[in-house]
């Protein structure tokens, strides 16, 4: 679990009352030619009071849970990382208890470590759009492998999923820690290896994206969310 981080802007208080009516930004890409396979369904994903919910997962597998929490103040919000892996039942049901209740403000992924197959909610009071990410965020490195990302967002929490490998979760902001530009430009360059493991800390971290690879992104702030699937 990442550690919390406090988030400030001029006016946060009446802008924050606004857009907290809004979504996180969400953006999830399964990397890199997925083989022409018959098309595996989608997990079913519910976000409840004190638990997140997952079903239709492998029977007896592993699930990757990933949430980006927003807990709103009067002049700011603290932002916190939640992420676990957690076992699904003969009958492909995975649940997470959350250490605490899960605010309206939050947006949740599960992905199925076997297959890959991913899912996203939010409470079902919490708006949130879907849109496509664009395929121009990731940066091929010279011998043509997609390393790093980059997006024109202030900060963003992100994982990065390994079908049967593993998985992993980074941060980064604009000027901050893991933006390799290092400017205060209005966006950041990210690098894939610069995430830390999800369960196993001896997980070697993966240099750039391989086909099915799983990659979710959350804006930090208040933008809609986006969804792409590259094949």
């Amino acid at each position: 679990m990442s550690p919390t981080v406090q988030l400030s802007r001029p006016h946060a208080q009446s802008h924050d009352a606004h857009r907290l009516a809004r979504s996180c930004a969400v953006l999830v890409l399964m990397s890199v030619l997925i083989s022409a396979r018959p098309a595996l369904a989608a997990l079913e994903l519910a976000v409840e009071s004190e638990n997140i919910r997952i079903t239709d997962a492998s029977p007896g597998g592993q699930v990757v849970v990933f949430g980006v929490v927003r807990e709103p103040h009067q002049y700011y919000a603290h932002v916190l990382t939640r992420d676990a892996i957690v076992s699904a039942d003969a009958g492909g049901l995975a649940v997470w208890a959350s250490p605490s209740p899960i605010p309206q403000a939050s947006v949740w992924c599960a992905v199925d470590l076997a297959t890959g197959r991913y899912a996203i909610a939010a409470p079902p009071r919490f708006l949130h759009e879907v849109t496509e990410l664009p395929l121009s965020a990731l940066r091929r490195n010279g011998s043509g492998a997609t390393d790093a990302f980059e997006l024109d967002v202030a900060s963003a929490r992100f994982l990065v999923v390994r079908p049967r490998t593993g998985a992993w979760t980074g941060q980064v902001s604009d000027g901050g820690p893991g933006d390799t530009d290092g400017k205060n430009d209005g966006k950041w360059h990210a690098l894939f290896e610069n995430v830390l493991p999800i369960g196993d800390p001896k997980k070697e971290r993966p240099k750039h994206l391989l086909p099915h690879d799983v990659l979710v992104l959350v804006d930090s702030y208040d933008l809609d969310e986006f969804v792409a699937v590259q094949r």
